[in-house]
């Protein structure tokens, strides 16, 4: 894999690996799992269930709102692509959960 930018030669096996690790990490494994990964990237279990056990990876849409939902795998997307010298997932999560907490006390405000 390229050192810089392990996406520029990253193979559809290796994808289907970083997408199940990052996933894994983030929610563990089963169908409980699966269940939470759906409802974050708004799919099927069965799709979710794919992405955890390596089959598959998502589409971009689901790409998209899994990096913006789950730490983990936005982490790894970033240093796939080469761009993941600043934050680490619980850094980002806790920051994400913090931010949400403002947002709705400032619409309870309202």
């Amino acid at each position: 894999m390229n050192a810089m930018a392990p996406a520029l030669s990253l193979t559809q096996r290796d994808a289907e690996s970083a997408v199940s690790q990052a996933l894994t990490a983030a929610f563990g494994f089963g169908r409980r799992a699966a269940r939470a990964v759906a409802d974050v990237a708004a799919c099927n279990e069965r799709t979710a269930l794919a992405w955890l056990n390596g089959t598959s990876t998502p589409d971009f849409v689901h790409t998209m709102r899994l990096m913006a939902a789950v730490p983990e795998f936005a982490a790894e997307a970033r240093r796939l692509a080469g761009m993941a010298t600043d934050l680490d997932p619980e850094l980002e999560r806790d920051l994400s959960d913090f931010v949400s907490r403002i947002q709705r006390r400032m619409a309870m405000d309202r």
